[in-house]
C-alpha cells in the first residue's frame, strides 16, 4: 500500500472542484479534540473560506458550547475520554439540542468493525479512519452538512405546513379555534344527531372601546374576553371566536337548564374580568340557541341564526344578560345576570329592578354632569407646570361652583386668616392636590341637589364618602404610601350610589325609602359609579375601586386595599362615637380583616380612630362654611 506522510496530505488543498458550493459557505462544524490532538489536522482540510470551525479540547461544558456555537456538524476525536466519544453521541442524541445536529467521529489509527459498529448504535451518522484519503474526508464532510440542510428544509417545511393548518383554524388574535373550526364542530355534531347548545356572545358597547381607546386597547379586550371563556370552558364544551368581537361556545349534550346555567357562568366569568387599559371589566350578552334531534334544524346557519336571535334580544333588553331562543324564533330570557333582588318575575320590584338595568346599560342614564370649567380646570391641576391664574380664570366662568370653592377655601379647615378674597388666591392657599380634590366635591355635592326624591338618602351617602375620603388620607399616611389619590378615592367610591338615586328617582314607579331600595343600591352601584369615574375621565385606580372595593377577595389595588382599611375604621366611628377609653369597643373582626391586610397592627388602630374622629369633626364643625377636609 502507498504509504504518505498523513500531515503532508492533510495540507494539500483540495482542487477547485471540490470546492463546496455557495450554499455550504459557513457552515459551523465543531471539532472536540481528544488525546489525538487531530483538530489542527483536520483545519488544514476545512478551509476558513468555506467553514467555520471551532475547536474544542475535551468535552467538558459541551452543552453550553454548542447553545453558543450552534454547529452544523460536530467532528468527535474517537481517543476522546471520559466522557468517551461513544458517551457524548449517546448523551447528545438523548437531547433535544443534539438530535438534530450530524455527528462524524474520526480516529487517527484502523478501528476494529464492532468500535465502528458501537459508535454508529451509539447515535454517531458517520465514522471515518483519517489517512491520506482528504478528498473523501471533504466528501463525507459535505454529505453530512447536504443531509443537515434536507433535515433543515424538511422541518422547516412541517413548521410552515404546522402554521398554515394553525392559522386555518386558529384565530392569530386569541389563539382560540376560529368561525372555521367551530363550524366543522357544529357540522359533526349536527351530522351525529347530537343534542346540542349554540352559545353566542357580543362584547357589549366594543365599538365604544375601539372609538375611545385605540384598536390596540380593543384588541387586548377581545384576548382578555377570550382568557375568561377559555378559563372557564367545561370538559365537552367547545370554544371559538366567531368574528369581530363575537364569540361562541358549542355544548354537546347541554339541555335547556344546563345551557342557561352554562351561559350565565360564561357571561360572569367575562364580568369579572379587568381590563387594565379602560379601567373596568367588559360584560357580553349571551344569545342560546337549543340544537333537539327530536325537532331539528335544516343546517347549521338555522341554528346561528337563531343563536344570534337571541343575542340581539338580550343587547335589547339591557345587554349584559343571558336570553335562550326558542324553534319558533321568539327569544326568551334566561335569569337577568344582575344581582337580582327579587325573585317573583311578575312583581313590581322585579320590574323597577329591569327597567334600572336597562337604563345602566345605556352607560349615559343617570351620569351627572361635570361643568366644562371643572372639567378643563381638573385637567390642568394634574400638571405641576400649570398656572394657579389659569384655573382660577376657568373656575371664575362658572359662578357658582367658584363661590363655593372659595368659601370652602376660606374656611378654619384651609385657613387661620382672612376670607379669601379671589380664586387665584384660594387656589394658592390650598395647592393644586387639593383644588382638583375639592373641585370634585363640590361638583359631586352640587350634582345631588338635582335629585328630587332621595335627599336624604343620598346626603348620607355623601356624608359616608366624606369620612372614607378622611380615613383614606389617614389610612395611606399610616402605609406610608405618597399617593395622592387617596382621598378622591375615598369621596368617590360610593358616587354610583347617587347614580343610581338619580335614575330610580324618574321612574314612574320609583321605589320608596326602605330594604327594596338599599338592595337595589347595594347590588347595582359598583358598576355605576365605575361608569361615572370613567366619563369623568378620572385616574383608572378610581374606577377599580368603585368595581372592587366592596368584592370578598383579595386585591391587589392599592386604592382598593386603602379604601377597604379606611371603610373599616369609619364603620366603627359609625357604630358610636369614638370613645377614647375604649376605642376598640365597635371594632370587631370583620372590621380587623381589611385593616390588617392594609399591613396595619392593631396596636395602631386606636390612633388611626382618635386622628380620623377628629378631622371628620372638624369636617363636622365647618360644613357650614364650606365643609370640605383639610389637605396636609
Amino acid at each position: 500500500m502507498h504509504v504518505v506522510d498523513v500531515n503532508v496530505a492533510w495540507s494539500m488543498m483540495p482542487p477547485s472542484g471540490s470546492i463546496p458550493p455557495p450554499a455550504e459557505r459557513s457552515s459551523r462544524i465543531l471539532v472536540i479534540d481528544g488525546a489525538s490532538s487531530i483538530s489542527a489536522r483536520l483545519k488544514l482540510a476545512l478551509p476558513s473560506t468555506t467553514y467555520d470551525v471551532t475547536c474544542r479540547s475535551g468535552a467538558d461544558r459541551l452543552t453550553r458550547t454548542i447553545e453558543e456555537i450552534d454547529p452544523d456538524l460536530l467532528i468527535v476525536d474517537l481517543s476522546l475520554a471520559d466522557p468517551s466519544a461513544f458517551e457524548v453521541c449517546s448523551e447528545l442524541r438523548a437531547t433535544d439540542l443534539g438530535r438534530g445536529i450530524p455527528i462524524l467521529v474520526v480516529s487517527t489509527v484502523p478501528v476494529a468493525d464492532d468500535q465502528v459498529a458501537r459508535g454508529l448504535l451509539c447515535g454517531a451518522d458517520d465514522f471515518l479512519t483519517i489517512d491520506d484519503r482528504v478528498g473523501e474526508f471533504q466528501a463525507r464532510v459535505r454529505v453530512q452538512l447536504r443531509n443537515k440542510r434536507e433535515r433543515d428544509r424538511l422541518a422547516r417545511l412541517r413548521r410552515e405546513r404546522d402554521a398554515y393548518r394553525r392559522e386555518a383554524v386558529v384565530d392569530t388574535l386569541t389563539g382560540i379555534p376560529n368561525r372555521r373550526s367551530i363550524r366543522t364542530t357544529l357540522e359533526r355534531l349536527l351530522a351525529g344527531q347530537w343534542q346540542f347548545a349554540v352559545l353566542f356572545f357580543d362584547v357589549d358597547h366594543f365599538k365604544r372601546v375601539n372609538d375611545t381607546f385605540g384598536h390596540e386597547v380593543g384588541d387586548l379586550v377581545l384576548k382578555a374576553v377570550a382568557g375568561a371563556l377559555e378559563s372557564s370552558l367545561g370538559p365537552e364544551d367547545h370554544l371559538g371566536r366567531y368574528g369581530g368581537e363575537e364569540f361562541v361556545v358549542v355544548l354537546a349534550g347541554a339541555d335547556r337548564e344546563l345551557s342557561l346555567a352554562a351561559g350565565e357562568r360564561y357571561r360572569a366569568a367575562i364580568e369579572r374580568t379587568l381590563v387594565p387599559e379602560i379601567g373596568r371589566a367588559v360584560t357580553a350578552s349571551v344569545g342560546v340557541a337549543l340544537f333537539d334531534p327530536e325537532a331539528p334544524d335544516e343546517n347549521i346557519d338555522v341554528i346561528v341564526a337563531r343563536a344570534d336571535g337571541a343575542l340581539y334580544e338580550a343587547k335589547r333588553a339591557g345587554r349584559n344578560r343571558v336570553v335562550l331562543a326558542a324553534h319558533d324564533n321568539e327569544a326568551t330570557s334566561a335569569p337577568p345576570p344582575e344581582v337580582r333582588i327579587s325573585t317573583v318575575p311578575e312583581s313590581k320590584e322585579a320590574s323597577v329592578e329591569a327597567a334600572l338595568l336597562r337604563e345602566l346599560a345605556a352607560e349615559r342614564a343617570g351620569l351627572p354632569l361635570l361643568p366644562q370649567a371643572a372639567a378643563e380646570a381638573l385637567r390642568l391641576a394634574e400638571d405641576p407646570r400649570t398656572s394657579m391664574a389659569h384655573i382660577a380664570r376657568l373656575v371664575e366662568r362658572d359662578p357658582p361652583l367658584a363661590a363655593r370653592f372659595i368659601a370652602i377655601a376660606s374656611s378654619a379647615l384651609y385657613s387661620r386668616g382672612p376670607k379669601a378674597a379671589t380664586m387665584q388666591v384660594a387656589l394658592v392657599r390650598i395647592g393644586l392636590a387639593a383644588a382638583r380634590d375639592l373641585l370634585l366635591q363640590v361638583v359631586y355635592e352640587r350634582s345631588n341637589r338635582e335629585l328630587i326624591r332621595y335627599q336624604e338618602e343620598v346626603a348620607q351617602s355623601f356624608d359616608h364618602s366624606v369620612r372614607t375620603a378622611i380615613a383614606c388620607r389617614v389610612v395611606a399616611r399610616e402605609m406610608q404610601i405618597a399617593y395622592d389619590n387617596a382621598y378622591l378615592c375615598g369621596l368617590l367610591h360610593d358616587i354610583g350610589e347617587a347614580r343610581i338615586y338619580r335614575i330610580l328617582c324618574k321612574l314612574p314607579d320609583a321605589p320608596a325609602p326602605g330594604p327594596f331600595l338599599k338592595a337595589l343600591v347595594d347590588a347595582h352601584h359598583a358598576r355605576a359609579g365605575a361608569d361615572v369615574a370613567i366619563a369623568w375621565k378620572l385616574p383608572r385606580d378610581i374606577a377599580d375601586v368603585c368595581l372592587f372595593h366592596h368584592t370578598t377577595e383579595d386585591s391587589t389595588i392599592p386604592a382598593v386595599v386603602i379604601v377597604r382599611a379606611a371603610e373599616a375604621l369609619i364603620r366603627s366611628l359609625e357604630i358610636a362615637p369614638y370613645d377614647p377609653l375604649e376605642p376598640m369597643a365597635h371594632v370587631d373582626a370583620s372590621q380587623l380583616e381589611p385593616i390588617g391586610k392594609a399591613g396595619i397592627r392593631e396596636l395602631r388602630i386606636p390612633g388611626l380612630l382618635a386622628e380620623i374622629d377628629r378631622q371628620v369633626t372638624v369636617h363636622r364643625d365647618s360644613v357650614a362654611g364650606g365643609g370640605a377636609p383639610a389637605h396636609g
